[in-house]
């Protein structure tokens, strides 16, 4: 692999994690301090990073939960979701102007070739759209407080610690740590907040969060303490002292798994039997996305199914196909699962290890378990276009075959490498 290759890998994964981190505690400035390497390649990283903006703002699906967590009535609902359009114009377009002071200085600096000066100003400009941004959001938050009732705002503390799962468990180092057993429970019919949980359950999950907040407690200091150290690193372009302070965070990551395992463990053991399957599958598809995102080939089966032109043997037949794909995904996923937990918990997050400019290993079982999955799923997709005839296959999905979010550059380079996955779906 090229030096740029190299710079560019430790770009994208440094930006990503130290983000997760410290662009919580609002600083955007990391993300042009981590992202100034070598300048001849600086416009391609740039591309192959998607820009160096992040959105980070406050959902609708939060703010959609926030509602339910304060008790709040629907004039309340109503008048939040006012002042969230409000905030989330003024966010846009501080993004935007972002964005496009970033394109002026990386065109300035191509046409120049001056990437000192390129280095020395954007630093200082991003920590002021940091400072901007953060103020908006503190601006919201403090507008939702002042729709509180006396007894509404006693629930606030339940709100502040939901905004710093959703803002703290983003950090993608191991398996399992964006993993919120709350909303695992919301997503089974355990909303605590809407009184669906049983007392059991709903003290569990409190304990959970209790126990969780105070490990975020940390990070969130770490963060901030991070932000300025990272930045210095970065100009003196020390990519071991990067590695150290993320080393750091990976240490706490597998600390906030493990209390995500726990919590979940314990809600799993109170849940009735017909709902515990439901919820462990939720945490499992959250632990691990890229095993348990729905494939390409179980999407194609599902869409074929629905097709109005099949004959009864072609229907009998696909609805076979997709018994027997469940069937033998399922030892397999498993497999894969474990591998990357007996990885993560042996050498920590596959991460830091990636970040060694000498890259991952090509082959280990975690590599193995993958490439046997991806072969069923080849296998399954021949079976099923075989039976389909070509006006049947033209009703099918189209097939991505890189990983959601990554063009080529970044699956190559990420590897294995699983960055977590975003629930970002409104709340029925």
């Amino acid at each position: 692999m090229s030096l740029m290759r190299h710079a560019a890998a430790m770009v994208k994964g440094a930006r990503t994690l130290v983000l997760s981190c410290v662009m919580a505690a609002g600083s955007v400035g990391v993300a042009g301090a981590i992202g100034l390497t070598a300048a001849p390649a600086q416009a391609q990283m740039f591309q192959m990073m998607g820009g160096p903006g992040m959105d980070g703002s406050i959902s609708k699906r939060s703010i959609q939960l926030y509602g339910k967590i304060l008790g709040f009535d629907k004039d309340q609902v109503e008048t939040m979701l006012t002042l969230h359009e409000g905030y989330v114009s003024e966010h846009r377009g501080i993004n935007e102007e972002m964005q496009g002071f970033m394109k002026r200085k990386q065109e300035e600096a191509m046409e120049s070739q001056d990437w000192a000066a390129f280095q020395k100003e954007v630093p200082q400009k991003q920590r002021e759209f940091a400072k901007r941004m953060m103020t908006a959001q503190e601006t919201f938050l403090a507008d939702i407080k002042g729709l509180c009732s006396p007894e509404q705002e006693q629930r606030w503390p339940a709100l502040e610690r939901q905004r710093k799962r959703e803002t703290y468990l983003r950090m993608p180092f191991v398996a399992g740590v964006s993993v919120d057993v709350v909303d695992c429970a919301r997503r089974v019919g355990m909303a605590p907040e809407e009184g669906k949980a049983t007392p059991e359950i709903a003290e569990a999950l409190e304990q959970y969060e209790l126990t969780l907040d105070r490990k975020l407690v940390d990070v969130e200091r770490m963060a901030k303490d991070a932000e300025e150290k990272v930045m210095k690193m970065t100009e003196n372009m020390d990519f071991q002292k990067i590695q150290e302070v993320l080393k750091k965070f990976s240490d706490e990551a597998i600390l906030i798994r493990n209390i995500n395992r726990d919590g979940a463990r314990r809600v799993s053991a109170l849940l009735a039997e017909d709902v515990r399957g439901k919820f462990d599958e939720e945490v499992q598809r959250r632990s691990f996305p890229r095993v348990y995102r729905k494939p390409y080939v179980s999407r194609a089966i599902d869409a074929a199914v629905k097709l109005d032109n099949l004959d009864a043997e072609q229907k009998s037949a696909i609805s076979a196909l997709k018994e027997s794909y469940a069937r033998e995904a399922a030892p397999l996923n498993e497999k894969w699962s474990s591998a990357i937990t007996t990885r993560e918990d042996k050498e920590g997050s596959p991460f830091l290890s990636m970040m060694n400019w000498g890259g991952q290993q090509k082959d280990n079982p975690v590599t193995e378990a993958r490439k046997a999955r991806t072969e069923l799923d080849k296998s399954y997709k021949e079976k099923l276009m075989a039976l389909l005839k070509d006006d049947q296959k033209s009703k099918l999905p189209k097939e991505d075959a890189l990983p959601q979010g990554m063009n080529a550059q970044q699956a190559e380079m990420m590897g294995d490498f699983d960055m977590g996955m975003d629930a970002e779906e409104e709340i029925e």
